[in-house]
Parts: structure tokens; sequence; C-alpha cells
């Protein structure tokens, strides 16, 4: 099983909603088994994204696209959209 998570930053600071479902996807992993991966949009600060490296997930994957600064619904749906379409979700 994998928990993928999307971690919202806003202000350069992690959204609180963002970090509680990856203390659920956490607990998760630790019962049922599994991998916890984070998908958080560029830009981010290295400080940051070592941050979220530190809180035990698997994996952490940057979504890299121009568009998502700055933030709109639209361009941020579409980068998780095509992720999904992939077929790696």
């Amino acid at each position: 099983m994998r928990y993928r998570i999307y971690i919202e930053v806003f202000g350069g600071s992690f959204k609180g909603a963002s970090l509680e479902a990856l203390g659920a996807a956490l607990l998760l992993r630790e019962k049922a088994g599994g991998e916890v991966e984070l998908l958080v949009p560029e830009p981010l600060e290295s400080e940051a994204l070592e941050e979220l490296r530190n809180y035990g997930a698997d994996r952490v994957l940057v979504l890299k696209n121009p568009g998502l600064s700055p933030y709109t619904v639209e361009a941020h749906a579409e980068a998780l959209s095509s992720l999904i379409e992939d077929g790696d979700f």
C-alpha cells in the first residue's frame, strides 16, 4: 500500500491539515505496512524540503511546474491530475 500526501505550503509554512494527514499516514504505515510519499509543489526552500524529509516519509516528491507559483487551484489540480493519469498513483 502506498499513502501519498499532498503537502500544502502557504507563506513558506506547511499547512496544519497537511501535517495531520501525514501523521495519519505514518500511523497507517506502522499498523498496515506500506510506504508514505509526500507530494510538495515548487518552489520550496531547501530548509523546508529537509524538514519534510525529517518527518519520516519514505519519499518526498517535488512537483515541478512553472505554473505552480503563484498559487492557483487550476495549476495545482493539473499537476496532480497529470501524476494520476500517468498511472503512477
